[in-house]
């Protein structure tokens, strides 16, 4: 009965051994990994430390690097670099001002010429424009007109012999034809200028000069009753003649070109 006993109870304390020595070796296997990796930390630690005493070494030699262009810059020019790359700087964004404010100014000149250029050529065409009314007014106005004729070639002689200034000027009254001859073309346009060929473009712009001179006439198409201004009358009435001019020149066969 005692050695039954005594061999259960060796079997335990076997068994109990078999599970230490399983969980001893695990723990050592686990012990083992740890040593791996605090290993590796203090290899990682170890070039950390040398990569940072390196870093400080470097950042010594640029101290001393810039202390020696310090001094150097001292002695060159008896004061503070500091200063003198502050003001360096100034300078510099100075002339960067300077030079957008020269291209700002070379761009506004060159778009101030091209308008010059586009003036001067308006004010030839609106000067020939203003010939071919004064020549159709003393075709179909007859002798009572010829005084505002008169005027009127006083006025275009005067815009032909002057030159545009470089500031912009207020509308002049060849504008004003101008403007109100394109307002009708938008309004109404080339087709129903067509129309008008008996005369009534002509008869329109007569009736409104002498109502500015103060006749009776008739008011056709109710321009007078809608314009109060004697200027827009007579800016009409210029309008309507151009307008006639138009009309006749769309009607001219237009030349063959020889090819």
């Amino acid at each position: 009965m005692s050695d039954q006993l005594t061999t259960e109870r060796l079997r335990e304390l076997a068994a109990g051994a078999t599970i230490y020595v399983h969980e001893r070796n695990a723990i050592a296997a686990e012990l083992l990994a740890k040593r791996e990796e605090c290993a590796s930390l203090w290899a990682s630690g170890r070039a950390l430390l040398d990569s940072s005493r390196k870093l400080l070494a470097e950042r010594d030699a640029a101290r001393a690097e810039a202390k020696k262009y310090h001094d150097a810059l001292v002695a060159r020019h008896g004061g503070e670099p500091i200063a003198l790359l502050s003001e360096l700087d100034e300078a510099r964004a100075e002339a960067e001002k300077l030079r957008a404010d020269l291209q700002a100014m070379t761009v506004e000149a060159m778009r101030a010429g091209r308008e010059l250029d586009a003036v001067k050529r308006q004010r030839d065409e609106l000067v020939a424009a203003a010939d071919q009314v004064a020549d159709a007014l003393r075709d179909v106005a007859g002798a009572g007109h010829l005084a505002y004729l008169d005027a009127f070639d006083a006025a275009a002689a005067a815009c032909a012999a002057s030159q545009p200034a470089q500031q912009p000027k207020p509308p002049t009254a060849i504008d004003a034809v101008a403007e109100e001859r394109e307002k009708q073309r938008r309004k109404w346009g080339s087709r129903h200028d067509a129309g008008h060929d008996r005369g009534e473009l002509l008869n329109a712009a007569c009736g409104l000069m002498d109502i500015c001179r103060g006749m009776h006439a008739e008011d056709r198409w109710g321009i007078a009753s809608r314009n109060q201004s004697r200027r827009e009358r007579l800016v009409i009435a210029a309008a309507l003649v151009v307008a006639e001019i138009d009309r006749g020149d769309a009607e001219q066969p237009k030349p063959e070109v020889q090819p």
